[in-house]
């Protein structure tokens, strides 16, 4: 019996290891499985979040592209309605000028047809010449015939257009003064030796009197006397304009013998810039004026301020009716003797 037992457990031992041995196999199999399965979704979760990061990253390019493009589309649209404003702008000036066009064009031939029915209506008007009278006898003094409403009015339409036409010359005259005089004077204009300052109805040069004139002195100095000299040959070669040399003084009071006042002292450094004008440029329309300190330039506060008021000035106007006039040779007599100004100076009080 008891080996019996024995035995029993020695087959049972033997059964059971065996058994153990069959099994141990395939779960050793399972458990590498499982490992390479796992191994390989550990790897593929990396390169799945390697690719999530990647599609993030483009995304947020495209995502910062496309703000780019919607400002880009914001800029444009601003463009557009600029240009489109722009044009609107530049068709409605068209047409305005268009319109211009078209009045003035239209007032043109109005004008031209009322001087047609005036000029028709003065030759209608005219009297007949009267026969020659007989030699020998006294003719009748008879007054000039009044004119007729025809003539008055072609008159009266003809001064208006040519004030019109003069107002045009004096005003690109005096363009074309301005730019001549800074193109002739810009050495002088550069270093500050004087000033060039467009007007209404002209040009005025302006000259500070301690650049023309030493210390009490009323004479030009040897700079101021180059400073002029220039100035004459700048006007020299513009005809057909009108020069004032205007002198203007601080309000300091002054009595000597040779100044009772102001007025006497700012005329005579006009005297003294005019006759050195004449000297370079003889057939100058020019005449001089004293404002003493009555038109300052800035208050009379500073000692600066009463420098800049005492100064000269040399104002250039167009006159259409000296350019309408052939200007006169002058004669040997003239060119021997000593040159004048054309124009008597004449002392000017405001």
């Amino acid at each position: 019996m008891g080996d019996l037992v024995i035995r029993a457990g020695l087959w049972f031992g033997i059964a059971w290891g065996l058994s153990g041995c069959v099994l141990k196999g395939p779960h050793e199999l399972v458990r590498a499985q499982l490992e390479a399965t796992r191994s390989a979704f550990s790897t593929r979760a990396v390169e799945s979040e390697q690719q999530i990061r990647a599609l993030e990253a483009e995304i947020a390019k495209r995502e910062i592209r496309l703000d780019e493009q919607a400002v880009r589309v914001d800029q444009l649209r601003t463009l557009s309605e600029l240009k489109d404003s722009e044009l609107e702008r530049v068709v409605s000036e068209q047409v305005a000028l268009a319109d211009e066009i078209l009045r003035a064009q239209a007032e043109i031939d109005a004008l031209k047809a009322e001087v047609k029915r005036l000029e028709g209506l003065t030759r209608r008007r005219r009297p007949r010449t009267p026969p020659p009278e007989p030699e020998g006898e006294a003719r009748p003094t008879e007054e000039p015939p009044e004119p007729t409403d025809g003539q008055a009015a072609l008159a009266t339409l003809q001064a208006r257009v040519q004030a019109q036409l003069d107002q045009e010359l004096l005003t690109q005259l005096d363009s074309e003064t301005h730019e001549a005089l800074a193109a002739a004077l810009v050495d002088l204009i550069d270093p500050g030796f004087l000033t060039l300052t467009r007007v209404e109805d002209g040009s005025v040069i302006r000259i500070e009197t301690r650049r023309l004139f030493q210390e009490g002195w009323t004479t030009l100095s040897p700079r101021g006397q180059q400073i002029v000299e220039a100035i004459g040959t700048a006007l020299a070669s513009l005809p057909g304009r009108r020069i004032s040399v205007e002198g203007h003084t601080d309000d300091a009071p002054i009595h000597t013998a040779q100044f009772p006042s102001n007025w006497e002292r700012g005329f005579g450094r006009a005297i003294a810039v005019l006759r050195g004008l004449t000297e370079v440029a003889p057939r100058l329309r020019i005449s001089a004026t004293s404002f003493a300190s009555s038109r300052p330039i800035v208050p009379h506060d500073t000692p600066d301020a009463e420098t800049q008021n005492r100064r000269v000035e040399i104002v250039v106007r167009g006159d259409p009716t000296l350019l309408r006039q052939p200007l006169e040779e002058p004669d040997a007599e003239d060119e021997e003797a000593e040159p004048a100004p054309s124009e008597s100076p004449t002392e000017e009080k405001p």
